[in-house]
Parts: C-alpha cells; structure tokens; sequence
C-alpha cells in the first residue's frame, strides 16, 4: 500500500470515527434527557399522590390558622428527596390548591384539588444544542 493510500485511510477514518462519536454522544444526552422528563413526571404524580394523602392531618395545610405553606415545604422537601439525579437549583415548583369555594386556597379541604407543576431545565452536555424546559403536571382530588 502506497503512502498516499495510507493517508486517505487515515482521513476516512477520522471523518467516519466523528460521525459515529457524534451519533454516540446524541444517543447518550436524549437519554438523559428522557429520563430526566420520565423522573419529573413520576415525582410530581408521587408529590400530588403524597400532598393528598397528607394534606387533611390536624398538623398539615387543613388548618385555616397554619394555611397552606407548611404542607407546601414539606411537598417541596418530598420532591427534593425523589429527584436525586436531577439537579435541584434548575427545577421550579407551581402548587395550587382549588375548589368549588374560596376556602380550598387557604385550607386543603375534602373537596379540594391539588395541582402541582414542576419546570425544569435540561442542559445538554455532549450535544452542542440548547437547554430545553421540560414541565410535568399532575393533579389530584382530596377525597378525606
């Protein structure tokens, strides 16, 4: 084989070997990113789930005197402890508590929704693309 053969294998392989690290790289970093949005979903179900069943407890949020701003940290503390692959200072909380009557945005009643929305900010590592906001939304009757 001549020396210029070997020099034009040489360069396919770098363009071929670039293309495939490339490939490589992308599979990687839409992975993370799809555990990412399936981690955020799962947590902001579990943190409805968990605000509902705890919400109604004499030392929670159905206390009109307390409101509903302790049961928020705890939720946010909840979700802190299920997101543990996911960095936290790129994540945002949205609680809402509704009903059929004003007393639902103070107090967590029977009757009342839960609604939780989590925000997050996926940054790409090995892909140079943008950061992308993913949200997950999860809502929830109080039954008791």
């Amino acid at each position: 084989m001549s020396a210029a053969a070997r020099g034009q294998v040489i360069v396919e392989f770098a363009v071929a070997c670039s293309i495939l690290l490339l490939m490589l790289f992308g599979v990687v970093d839409f992975s993370r990113a799809l555990y990412a949005h399936a981690s955020l979903t799962n947590a902001a179900r579990n943190a409805t789930r968990y605000a509902v069943v705890t919400a109604t407890t004499p030392t929670d949020c159905s206390n009109p005197a307390i409101g509903t701003g302790p049961c928020e940290t705890a939720i946010e503390a909840y979700i802190g402890k299920k997101l543990t692959a996911l960095n936290g200072s790129k994540l945002t909380y949205k609680f809402t508590w509704e009903g059929a009557d004003s007393t639902c945005t103070k107090t967590a009643a029977a009757g009342c929704y839960v609604r939780i929305e989590l925000d997050y900010k996926l940054s790409f590592i090995l892909v140079p693309l943008k950061a992308v906001k993913m949200k997950a939304v999860s809502q929830m009757v109080i039954v008791q």
